[in-house]
C-alpha cells in the first residue's frame, strides 16, 4: 500500500519549504522541512482506506512531508451499497418483485 500511496502522492499539489523553529532547551533555531499542500482524496472500500491510513501512520515520523505522505485523505466509498439502494428504490417505483431478482 505504501508503494501505491507514493505513486498517488506525486499528484498532490504541494510546495515544500523550510521553516525556522526555535528550540528553547538548546537556545538555537533549527530549520525544519514543512509543506503547504492541497489535499486529494484517495477513494476505496473500507479495507483499502484502512490500509492507506495504516501506511500513513507508519510514515508519520519521517522528516520530509513527501515521505509522510502529507496531502492524501483516505476515504471509504461504499459503492456496492449505493448501487443496491438505487436498484431497490427503482424496483419499488416500478413495482418489480425483489425476491425474484
Amino acid at each position: 500500500m505504501v508503494d501505491i500511496l507514493e505513486r498517488v502522492h506525486q499528484y498532490v499539489p504541494m510546495v515544500e519549504m523550510m521553516k525556522e523553529v526555535h528550540i528553547p532547551s538548546l537556545n538555537k533555531a533549527v530549520q525544519v522541512p514543512t509543506a503547504l499542500s492541497h489535499p486529494i482524496q484517495f477513494s476505496g472500500d473500507q479495507k483499502t482506506a484502512a490500509r492507506a491510513r495504516g501506511a500513513q501512520n507508519a510514515r508519520m515520523n519521517s522528516t520530509l512531508p513527501s515521505d509522510r505522505l502529507v496531502g492524501i485523505i483516505p476515504v471509504a466509498v461504499d459503492w456496492h451499497t449505493k448501487v443496491k439502494v438505487v436498484d431497490v428504490s427503482s424496483s419499488i417505483r416500478l413495482g418489480i418483485n425483489q425476491s425474484t431478482n
